[in-house]
């Protein structure tokens, strides 16, 4: 049944690129869900933000990643893979979008 009130979080898989492995590295990001008129307001109200302050304000926690979920453990990971804010960017417009359209 389709909830009147969307979960206010939504796990999100995402495939990490890792230089030297042939497969990308899969885990799972917890991100907040933004209903249409928030996430519009969000990204209007910030017009400077860039992706990877979008990622680090909607990523709250992880599955697959090495050590307890906090905001300097984001930072950190951020820093350590080339890309992995864009790959969670995309992933959640891509998630969002799709729900967006029922698919």
């Amino acid at each position: 049944m389709l909830k009147l009130q969307p979960n206010p979080t939504f796990i999100l898989p995402v495939d990490v690129p890792v230089a030297g492995e042939p497969q990308p590295t899969k885990i799972k990001v917890t991100v907040r869900y933004h209903k249409p008129d928030e996430l519009k307001a969000l990204l209007d109200g910030s017009p400077g933000m860039t992706i990877d302050e979008f990622v680090m304000v909607n990523v709250v926690g992880w599955d697959g990643v090495e050590g307890t979920f906090s905001e300097d453990g984001l930072r950190a990971l951020l820093r350590s893979y080339h890309g992995l804010a864009l790959v969670i960017h995309r992933a959640y417009f891509a998630e969002v979008y799709k729900a967006s359209q029922g698919n």
